[in-house]
Formats: structure tokens, sequence, C-alpha cells
């Protein structure tokens, strides 16, 4: 499980903030069974709790119950093997390993929920992009209009 320690919020405008959480990007995992139960159980609800409370420190205003914009950009960390040449090289560029794309974008959504916006259902645009980077983070820019 990665650790998130240092994060940050950026005021861009009046209705447009940037969150910028450090450590690789965490993807959404799918629910699974209890071998004996059968039940259907969230494997991940420490680290979503924990990502949501960072959120909550951050967000210190009332969730939204307006239209959400949503801008990510997922940066995760270079393979230790590159040399330093290549590091270069690859900065910045589009990351196509797993996990899928889909899968980070939706974890945010239900750790932003009744904090930042009331229900991800709000959220009505969205552009994400995943790239190779140094500083591994998830950058997410909200913008909303008053209600």
């Amino acid at each position: 499980m990665a650790s998130v320690t240092k994060t940050s919020i950026c005021v861009l405008g009046t209705n447009e903030v940037k969150l910028i959480i450090t450590g690789n990007p965490i993807p959404l995992k799918r629910a699974r069974a209890n071998v004996k139960s059968g039940r259907m159980f969230n494997s991940q609800w420490k680290q979503q709790e924990a990502t949501g409370w960072l959120m909550r420190k951050l967000w210190n205003r009332p969730f939204l119950c307006s239209p959400v914009q949503l801008d990510f950009l997922f940066i995760f960390e270079m393979p230790k093997s590159l040399s330093k040449r290549n590091r270069i090289v690859v900065d910045g560029t589009p990351c196509l390993k797993v996990p899928d794309l889909s899968n980070l974008i939706k974890y945010y959504e239900d750790c932003g929920n009744g904090i930042i916006w009331e229900d991800d259902r709000l959220i009505w645009k969205e552009s994400q992009r995943k790239i190779w980077g140094e500083d591994p983070r998830t950058e997410i820019i909200i913008r909303w209009k008053d209600d």
C-alpha cells in the first residue's frame, strides 16, 4: 500500500483549485468476495478512508452541489533501471503500464464523494493524463459554478 504524506492545495481562481497528493497514484480495485460467506467487501476501505481524510484536510469548505469539472494528471515514478539519459527522454511521456486510467479516476472520484462534491454524479466533464515523472503524484484541478 502506497503511503501518502505530502499534500497541498493551490487556488487557481475564484472557482478553481488544484489538489496535489504525493505518492504513486492509486487505482480502484474490484470488490472481493469472502470465501466462506460469499459476501462482497471493499479491500481498499482503509486506503480510501485515508485519502478521503487528506482531501477533507485540504478542502476546507462545504462540498459542492453544482456541476463539477475535473482535470486529472497522474504522474508515475519512472523505473529505477532507467539511465539518467533515458530518464530525461522518458520524463513527461505517456505511461502505458497498468493500472488502467479509468480505475485511477474512479478511485479519486469515490474518495471525493461527500467531501469535495456531494456525489460523483455532479461531475459533468473530465480530462485525464497518465505520464512518467520524477516525483510521483496525483494532481486534480477542480472547477465549478456557484450555486
